[in-house]
């Protein structure tokens, strides 16, 4: 599995993109990979994915747990199940199994460092902090 971070975020699989069951379940993926294995809990990746939006109400929660679901079953589709780690009240996922052009270039990998263009996981507006903490550490 290998995930781009930088520009839009992208799941590939074997070279080919990993299509999600649905975009929440792809974005909750994202969180989490930036997060990178740091576990988050369900209110913190709600207000993260639904920003001013999010609350308590059981239809989101409900609606939360169908994403969990659907993000499992692209996971395991993939024989990566393994990748999403489940506590009682929080998720995370497992670093050091995903390959990332971010986790890269934490490493200061030049290729990956060469791909940063200024944008991180563009289509995702919680995403936005990073791309000043990336440009002030890699630029």
């Amino acid at each position: 599995m290998y995930v781009r971070c930088f520009g839009n975020f992208e799941v590939f699989y074997n070279g080919e993109i990993v299509h999600f069951g649905r975009n929440k379940s792809k974005e909750l993926f994202a969180y989490l990979v930036d997060r990178k294995g740091a576990s988050a809990t369900n209110s913190e990746i709600r207000a993260a994915l639904w920003g001013d939006r999010a609350s308590d109400d059981d239809n989101q929660k409900r609606y939360f747990s169908q994403i969990v679901f659907s993000l499992r079953e692209t996971l395991k589709n993939l024989g990566e199940e393994d990748v999403l780690i489940q506590h009682r009240d929080s998720y995370a996922v497992m670093a050091d199994h995903i390959k990332c052009d971010y986790y890269l270039a934490e490493e200061y990998d030049l290729k990956a460092l060469s791909v940063f263009e200024g944008e991180y996981m563009s289509q995702y507006e919680w995403a936005e902090e990073r791309i000043g903490y990336i440009g002030q550490k890699y630029i």
